[in-house]
């Protein structure tokens, strides 16, 4: 429940400790999705890299498309953390990507391509659908940032290959990465969401990010993006 006039929100469950496993890494979602948007902030589920002198870049797809992977990878690069799942973004003055959560899951399958995170795993078991729990700021309270201007938007694609590329796509691309992936996960989206996401879209450059093997050179892929773009 949400009251806006009060500025009070209620969340109830008969029980705590059936408090659902998977909502750890993001609890109270559709509350906040709710009431911040009576803030200027609209929740989108996609990842956030940069930097805060440069700014940042939304990475945006549906799951399995390697936007977590992708994000995680750059934990061990010069870039800072936003977000792997969810994160906030807000239109005014200009397109900016705030943290959230400062969690991250990652597929169990993914922690021997990504050694340097084997040992941050929050516990032993699966939280969900098979993925593991870090908490960003406690393991790496160097890399993450309360957010960044938004400077271009990835789409990424699982090539095979072994060299990371980046090609310009369109908006509506991007858009149809990024705006049904969001909405099914919440509870109220509606049109003003969506033309809050379009809009912002609408303002930055827009890539495909086709993923390479050698994950040690993603990052310096998307550094270069963000250099060309870091004054707009």
């Amino acid at each position: 429940m949400l009251d806006m006039e009060h500025n009070l929100a209620l969340y109830c469950m008969h029980d705590a400790a059936q408090f659902p496993r998977y909502q750890v890494s993001s609890p109270l979602l559709t509350i906040l999705h709710w009431g911040l948007r009576f803030h200027g902030m609209q929740l989108i589920h996609a990842a956030a890299v940069g930097t805060p002198a440069l700014g940042g870049v939304l990475i945006v797809g549906k799951g399995g498309s390697g936007k977590s992977t992708t994000a995680l990878t750059c934990l061990n690069s010069e870039f800072s953390y936003v977000s792997d799942d969810y994160c906030l973004l807000s239109t005014n003055p200009v397109a900016y990507v705030y943290n959230l959560y400062n969690s991250a899951k990652l597929d169990a399958n993914d922690v021997q391509h990504l050694p340097y995170l084997a040992s941050t795993l929050d516990q032993p078991d699966t939280l969900y659908d098979g993925k593991r729990l870090i908490f960003v700021n406690r393991q790496y309270p160097e890399k993450t940032v309360n957010g960044f201007p938004l400077r271009a938007i990835l789409v990424p694609r699982i090539t095979g290959r072994a060299e990371t590329k980046v090609r310009p796509t369109s908006s509506a691309t991007a858009l149809r990465a990024l705006a049904p992936n969001t909405m099914f996960q919440l509870t109220g989206f509606d049109t003003a969401a969506f033309e809050t996401i379009a809009a912002v879209i609408k303002e930055v450059p827009c890539y495909t990010l086709e993923l390479g093997t050698d994950r040690a050179a993603i990052p310096a892929v998307i550094m270069d993006v963000l250099s060309q773009h870091a004054h707009a």
